[in-house]
């Protein structure tokens, strides 16, 4: 069997982090409104964020990945 995240990666303590931070950045979600561009906010905390670029109906998602990122020296 293959390494998994789970194995090295604690959520219990990154879930209250992402937790707070989608909270904190839930009061901005209206802000591209005026710009005819719509964040979808039944994707806030899925594996990716849509975007809804107006008329016609177009939508784009994006995902950024934090983990295993960081540089390691060996």
């Amino acid at each position: 069997m293959g390494m998994r995240y789970s194995d090295i990666v604690d959520y219990d303590k990154l879930d209250p982090f992402k937790e707070e931070a989608i909270k904190r950045f839930s009061q901005t979600l209206d802000n591209t409104n005026s710009l005819g561009v719509r964040i979808v906010k039944e994707s806030i905390g899925a594996t990716a964020v849509a975007i809804d670029i107006g008329n016609p109906a177009f939508y784009l998602a994006f995902n950024i990945e934090g983990l295993g990122t960081k540089k390691q020296d060996f």
